[in-house]
């Protein structure tokens, strides 16, 4: 593990777009996740436009002043609001050196006390055994299999449930 590097979550913001697109272009990256890789500026453009700027906690994942990728808690509304989700994405070239293992633990931190939330949820792709990982270390526990709970790039697939409860 790097232990020698200052990581901090900040805004992500229009500034950012072109380390987004570093990660967000890369098919490597986006094959565990929801969303397809980026196949243009303009369509990053777009996503900020309408996603990233009013997402309330959209965050810049920033190690040793480099923006290496990004997080979002998604608090829940209603009679969910006791919970928020958790996303992630980075660069390729910083995986497996345990920074998002590091960076997933401020998070959590900071969600628990800014959203003031009783549980932190994150659902991972069964093939995706780094995320799985990362959410281990933290504390997470796998509650549930969800069995064809997506719809992911055309296909219908199960997705495992984590949390971790305050």
């Amino acid at each position: 593990m790097n232990t020698h590097c200052d990581i901090t979550l900040r805004p992500l913001t229009i500034g950012d777009i072109d380390a987004f697109i570093v990660w967000a272009t890369d098919t490597e990256v986006t094959r565990h996740l929801r969303w397809e890789a980026y196949s243009s500026r303009a369509a990053a453009e777009e996503f900020f436009e309408n996603v990233v700027k009013k997402h309330p906690w959209f965050q810049a994942i920033v190690v040793n002043d480099k923006v290496i990728g990004s997080l979002t808690l998604d608090k829940g509304t209603g009679d969910f609001r006791c919970k928020a989700e958790l996303g992630y994405v980075s660069a390729r070239k910083y995986w497996g050196k345990g920074l998002m293992t590091q960076v997933v633990a401020l998070a959590v931190e900071r969600g628990f006390q800014e959203l003031g939330v009783a549980r932190i949820e994150a659902k991972v792709h069964p093939a995706n055994t780094a995320s799985q990982r990362v959410l281990e270390k933290n504390g997470f526990v796998r509650e549930a299999l969800l069995k064809k709970a997506i719809v992911r790039k055309g296909n219908i697939e199960d997705l495992y449930l984590y949390a971790l409860t305050r």
